[in-house]
C-alpha cells in the first residue's frame, strides 16, 4: 500500500493459500482494453503468465493424474478466484464432495460419474479442514484420508501442509531481519511498523498506546481478527488489553498508515475523478428528465448511490462493477424508454462528447482520440443540432497533430 509520505508498505504476507492474484490479473486485462497506450509507453511489468506458472509449478510435482483445485465452495468469499484460476489453468474445480481416497489413491468424480486419478490438488482451504482424520474431525469440507495418500507420495498437494509457519503474522515481524541476517541487504519495501506483545518492550508500548494501533489475531486470515483500537469502548479496550496480556504471542499491533486515495476515484473538487464525472452525469440526466422518464433516470441514481459505497470499502474496484452495470442499464434503459430518435442521437452526441473530453484528459492515444471523434461526428450528423463546424474542424486538427506528434516521438517536445 502506499502511504501519503510516499513510502511503500506491506502489511501483511500470505503464503499459506496465496490469494487474489485473480483480482490483478482482471483489473489489469480492463486497462489494457481501456487505455493501452499506459502499456506500451511504460515500462509496466507484465503478469498476464500467472496462471501458465501455476500450471507449470503444478505440472512439476504431479504425480500423474488430472490438476485439481480444490475450493470451499460457492459461499467461500474467493470462490470467484478458485473457478478464475481453474478455468485459466486448465485445471477441474472440486469441492470435498468430488474428491474420495480409493486403495491409498485421491480420485475425482465428475459430472458424468466417470472416476479419475489425480496427481495434484491446488487446494485452497487451511491444514486444519483438509482431512478430517488427522486434523480437525469436525471439518465437512476435506478430504478423509487424503493425507495417507499424500504420505505416500501418491498426489501432490500445492502448497505443502506446514507451511503455514510463514504465514503466521508473527512471523511477518522478522521479515526484514531475516532479510538483513541471511541476505545482507536492507529490504526494498518497508513492513508497515509492527509491534509483537511477546517480547516485553513491544507488549509494553502497545498496552500504553493501544487505542492508535490496530491489532491482529496471527491466525486469522482475510480481514477477520483486526482490530482498530480508536474504535473500541472504554471496557473494550480494557478487555483487549487483559487479552493480550494473558495470550501476548496470539496477537501483532500496528501503527494505522495513512494510504493515498485514488485520485481518480476520490476528489470532489477534481474535475478528471469518477465522482466529479458521475455528478455530472446526474445533473446532466436531471435536465432531461421529461424526456429521459424517472425509470431511466433511476439508472443513474443507483449508480451515483453505489459509487457512494464503493468510495468507502476497502475493495472499491469490486464494487466498480455494479457502477458499470447501473450506467449500462442507464443506456438500455434511454434506448427503450427515449422514443424520439432525434433526442436518442443527442443524448449519444452527450456520451461521445463525454468520452471523447475523458480520452482526452486520461492521454489516450492519438489514434484512439480519432476514433471517438469519428463516432461523434457520425452521431452528429444524425441530430437537428445546430453546431460549429469551424470548432469541431478545430478539434480535428488538434487530434491529428497530437497521434502526429506520439508517433513521432516528439510530444514532450
Amino acid at each position: 500500500m502506499l502511504g501519503k509520505d510516499g513510502e511503500w508498505y506491506i502489511l501483511e504476507d500470505n503464503l499459506r493459500i496465496p490469494s487474489g492474484a485473480s483480482y490483478p490479473m482482471i483489473a489489469r486485462e480492463i486497462c489494457r482494453r481501456v487505455s493501452p497506450s499506459t502499456f506500451s509507453n511504460n515500462s509496466v511489468v507484465d503478469n498476464r503468465d500467472y496462471a501458465d506458472m501455476l500450471r507449470q509449478t503444478m505440472d512439476w510435482v504431479n504425480t500423474g493424474g488430472i490438476p485439481v483445485i480444490m475450493t470451499p465452495g460457492r459461499y467461500n468469499a474467493a470462490y470467484f478466484e478458485h473457478s478464475y484460476l481453474a478455468e485459466r489453468t486448465g485445471s477441474a474445480l472440486a469441492t470435498c464432495t468430488d474428491l474420495f481416497v480409493e486403495d491409498n489413491y485421491l480420485y475425482y468424480r465428475d459430472y458424468r460419474d466417470k472416476k479419475q486419478k489425480v496427481g495434484v490438488i491446488y487446494r485452497r482451504i487451511s491444514d486444519d479442514y483438509l482431512d478430517p482424520m488427522t486434523f480437525l474431525p469436525e471439518s465437512l469440507i476435506g478430504i478423509p484420508n487424503i493425507m495417507d495418500v499424500y504420505r505416500s507420495g501418491n498426489v501432490a498437494i500445492v502448497n505443502a501442509p506446514g507451511n503455514g509457519v510463514a504465514d503466521d503474522k508473527g512471523i511477518y515481524y522478522f521479515v526484514p531481519k531475516m532479510i538483513r541476517y541471511y541476505l545482507d541487504q536492507e529490504p526494498i519495501l518497508k513492513n508497515a511498523p509492527t509491534y509483537l506483545p511477546f517480547y516485553e518492550e513491544d507488549r509494553k508500548y502497545v498496552l500504553d498506546n493501544l487505542e492508535k494501533l490496530v491489532v491482529k489475531d496471527v491466525a486469522e486470515a482475510g480481514g477477520y481478527g483486526v482490530i482498530f483500537g480508536n474504535e473500541l469502548s472504554r471496557e473494550k479496550l480494557a478487555d483487549m488489553k487483559a487479552l493480550i496480556e494473558k495470550e501476548s504471542r496470539r496477537f501483532i499491533a500496528q501503527e494505522v498508515i495513512d494510504f493515498q486515495d485514488m485520485e481518480v476515484m476520490e476528489g470532489e473538487d477534481n474535475p478528471d475523478s469518477l465522482y466529479s464525472n458521475m455528478k455530472r452525469a446526474y445533473d446532466n440526466a436531471v435536465v432531461l428528465r421529461d424526456e429521459l422518464s424517472s425509470t431511466v433516470l433511476s439508472y443513474v441514481q443507483l449508480a451515483l448511490d453505489t459509487f457512494e459505497a464503493c468510495r468507502r470499502t476497502t475493495a472499491p474496484l469490486l464494487e466498480l462493477q455494479q457502477v458499470l452495470d447501473d450506467l449500462l442499464a442507464f443506456w438500455g434503459g434511454a434506448d427503450d424508454y427515449v422514443e424520439e430518435e432525434d433526442c436518442r442521437n443527442i443524448l449519444k452526441c452527450g456520451k461521445y462528447v463525454e468520452r471523447l473530453d475523458l480520452c482526452i484528459r486520461l492521454d489516450y492515444h492519438g489514434k484512439d482520440l480519432e476514433k471517438e471523434y469519428r463516432k461523434l461526428c457520425n452521431r452528429l450528423k444524425r441530430t437537428s443540432l445546430n453546431y460549429s463546424g469551424e470548432n469541431l474542424q478545430r478539434l480535428e486538427e488538434i487530434i491529428l497533430k497530437e497521434e502526429y506528434l506520439q508517433a513521432h516521438g516528439l510530444l514532450d517536445e
